[in-house]
C-alpha cells in the first residue's frame, strides 16, 4: 500500500529478483518503490529484474535508479540472485521516458559488479541522449525539474 511521510508519497511496486516471489497471502517478498515529492517522481528498483508490466507501472517517472550488474550462470553458481543488465536498464529508462538514469549495484562487490565504462559505452550506443549520473558514497544531489 502507498503511504505518505510529510510531503513524500511512497508507492511500493513488485520487484522480480530474478522472479516475483510471493508469500502465502500473495504479498511480494521484494519491493521497489516510486517516491513522489511535489511534481517529481523517482523509481528506486533495488534488486530487480524486468518483468511484464513493470514499464507500465513506472511510466512517466522523472528518474530511475536501476541495478546494472546483471545475472548469469557464474553468479547463480555462487548463489547470487541476479538483477537487470545494463542493456535492460538503459532500455527501461528509455521506455518509461525517464529524464535521468542512475546506475546501481555495479560497484558494490568485485564478484557481482559491472564495469561502469562499459555501461557508458552501452548507453552511448543504445540511447546517447539519456542523461545519467553515478554517485559516490555520501554525495549530495539536488533535483530540480
Amino acid at each position: 500500500q502507498a503511504f505518505s511521510i510529510g510531503d513524500f508519497t511512497v508507492v511500493p511496486v513488485a520487484a522480480a529478483h530474478e522472479e516475483i516471489h510471493l508469500d502465502s497471502e500473495g504479498n511480494c517478498h521484494e519491493l521497489s518503490y516510486i517516491i513522489k515529492h511535489e511534481n517529481s517522481e523517482f523509481f528506486h528498483a533495488g534488486d530487480a529484474c524486468i518483468y511484464d508490466g513493470l514499464a507500465q507501472k513506472i511510466a512517466g517517472v522523472d528518474a530511475v535508479f536501476l541495478p546494472i550488474n546483471g545475472r548469469d550462470d557464474a553468479r547463480n553458481a555462487l548463489d547470487i540472485i541476479g538483477n537487470m543488465t545494463a542493456v535492460e536498464a538503459i532500455e527501461l529508462a528509455r521506455e518509461v521516458g525517464a529524464d535521468l538514469l542512475v546506475p546501481m549495484h555495479h560497484d558494490l562487490y568485485a564478484v557481482n559488479g559491472f564495469d561502469e565504462d562499459e555501461f557508458v559505452r552501452l548507453l552511448n550506443e543504445i540511447n546517447p541522449t539519456q542523461r545519467y549520473r553515478s554517485f559516490t558514497p555520501g554525495e549530495i544531489f539536488v533535483w530540480r525539474k
